[in-house]
């Protein structure tokens, strides 16, 4: 009988400070209709921390580096457009200056300081804003010495021109401690890349985890 009252007087605290909350709403002047406007959050999936994100053939932008490790210059160029980057099938996109521009050519990439015969997640951002059809770009990319794209289309994966897409990996470093990403021509015209993103290494056994989430309000996007 005790449990029964008990709950029943719980059931009217929570009656009674719904009442005064919406008292107090309407006190302010606002409608249910204003109510239903207002911002909502939502979790929303974060990437994890990297050890480098880097911008191919630009300048550092947010959380990205500038270009770095570059090696085989002479042989590629920096190419760039001023149109809006659509990521819709990219989960985690770089910033829209790291789509906008991007290191075109035959040219490779070390990255150092990693834990010698650790294993690292990679992941190679592209979007693809010279080409206007399918079959007009086609190269390789090799890391550490295996080719993990074969004659890569970025206009075909992405679905058309001004499109994100990413393609990710893994590779162990070497003994002393670096990544090679090798860049080179296939059946079409050369090799690009946008941006260039190395994730921390995964224990044995182990696979990648991006359950952090942040806090986000609808109604701006913007990070709370």
């Amino acid at each position: 009988m005790r449990e029964r009252e008990n709950s029943m007087n719980t059931r009217r605290v929570a009656v009674q400070a719904l009442l005064v909350a919406a008292a107090t709403i309407e006190a302010f002047g606002l409608s249910q209709a204003m109510i239903a406007q207002l911002p909502t959050a939502t979790f929303l999936p974060m990437p994890v921390p990297a050890v480098l994100r880097m911008h191919a053939g630009g300048a550092a932008s947010g959380f990205w580096a500038a270009e770095t490790g570059l090696s085989n210059s002479s042989s590629s160029s920096v190419v760039s457009t001023g149109t809006f980057i659509n990521t819709t099938l990219d989960p985690f996109p770089a910033p829209q200056a790291v789509y906008q521009t991007a290191r075109s050519g035959v040219f490779t990439y070390t990255v150092s300081s990693l834990i010698p015969g650790a294993t690292y997640p990679v992941k190679l951002h592209f979007a693809e804003f010279q080409k206007t059809a399918v079959g007009q770009r086609s190269f390789n990319v090799a890391i550490n010495g295996t080719q993990v794209l074969s004659n890569f289309d970025i206009f075909a994966a992405a679905g058309g021109e001004f499109m994100a897409v990413e393609r990710a990996f893994t590779t162990t470093a070497t003994s002393s401690g670096t990544i090679t990403l090798q860049f080179s021509d296939g059946a079409a015209d050369s090799a690009l890349v946008n941006g260039i993103e190395i994730l921390p290494p995964l224990g044995s056994g182990a696979t990648l985890n991006t359950g952090i989430y942040a806090l986000t309000a609808k109604a701006t996007g913007l990070n709370l």
